[in-house]
Formats: C-alpha cells, sequence, structure tokens
C-alpha cells in the first residue's frame, strides 16, 4: 500500500460517479493511483487527478466500455455498438431520435455486449435491431429482430 502524505489527498472511501476509491496502490511523480470499485462490481485502477475531475466515474460501464476479448469482431459488434452511440453519444447520427428522447439501453446490454448476443441470437439476412415499443428502451423484452417493412410500420409518434 502507498502511504499518503501531505502533498496527496487522501481519497479512501470517496465515491466519484460510479466508484469508490478503495486503496492506493501506486505512485508515479504527479499523482497517486487508486484501485477503486464500481457500483457494477467490476474493479478499476484509477489515477488521483482523474477521479477528481471527473475524467474517470466508472469502470467502463456508464458507455459500454469494458474490455470484451473478441466482440469487436462479432458480426453483431457493429449493431451493439451503433445501438449505443444513438443512445449515448450527442454527436452520433439519430441521438436526437434516441438518447435525447430519454431512450436508453438496459444495463444487462449495456455492460456485456455477450449478453445482447446470447439474448438477440443471429441477424437474419436483411433484419435490424427493432424496439417492440419504440418509446421504450433497448432491452430482451423490448427488442426483435425486424425487416425494414416492419419497422417503418413501428415508428415512435414523438419524434
Amino acid at each position: 500500500m502507498i502511504k499518503i502524505d501531505g502533498r496527496a489527498r487522501d481519497l479512501t472511501d470517496m465515491k466519484f460517479g460510479k466508484l469508490t476509491a478503495l486503496i492506493p496502490i501506486a505512485r508515479n511523480s504527479r499523482t497517486i493511483i487508486w484501485e477503486c470499485i464500481c457500483e457494477c462490481g467490476r474493479k478499476k485502477e484509477a489515477q488521483s487527478q482523474h477521479l477528481l475531475s471527473g475524467g474517470t466515474r466508472s469502470c467502463g460501464c456508464l458507455n459500454g466500455n469494458q474490455k470484451q476479448p473478441g466482440a469487436s469482431k462479432h458480426p453483431l459488434y457493429p449493431t451493439w455498438k451503433n445501438m449505443m452511440a444513438r443512445c449515448y453519444n450527442q454527436n452520433a447520427t439519430g441521438y436526437h431520435r434516441y438518447g435525447k428522447r430519454g431512450i436508453g439501453v438496459c444495463l444487462k446490454w449495456k455492460n456485456n455486449f455477450y449478453a445482447f448476443v446470447k439474448d438477440m441470437g443471429s441477424r437474419p439476412v436483411n433484419f435490424s435491431v427493432d424496439r417492440i415499443n419504440p418509446d421504450g428502451p433497448y432491452s430482451p423484452t423490448n427488442c426483435r429482430w425486424a425487416s425494414a417493412k416492419l419497422q417503418r410500420a413501428n415508428y415512435s409518434k414523438h419524434i
């Protein structure tokens, strides 16, 4: 364990977004590295300055960035990534029709690409993910694979 001296702020048990600082584990010339625990249960190492500035607020689960080996090579990864962008990236095409309206992704899928794959199964040719209730979230009970024709008939009147 790294000793906290008068120059460094003790962040033990302080909460930063979804992270709680547990113990200092390393020090470099400018900052202390903290072992943190996220509300989702994952551990994350973070620099003091990033915690204090708000630059690090979760293990990655707030924006779906946990390490998921092989995910980016999976055929459904672009579908999941685009779904996440529509809901959480203000610069994404379509954000105004999704995230800005409060449409989000259930925590199970947001935190785990492979949970999305397991729940949705293989995508049929020329189908894309569709929300049954167009004003509801992306979730196992509200999503299906649908043709363009079905999706055109199932649109939100609130856009």
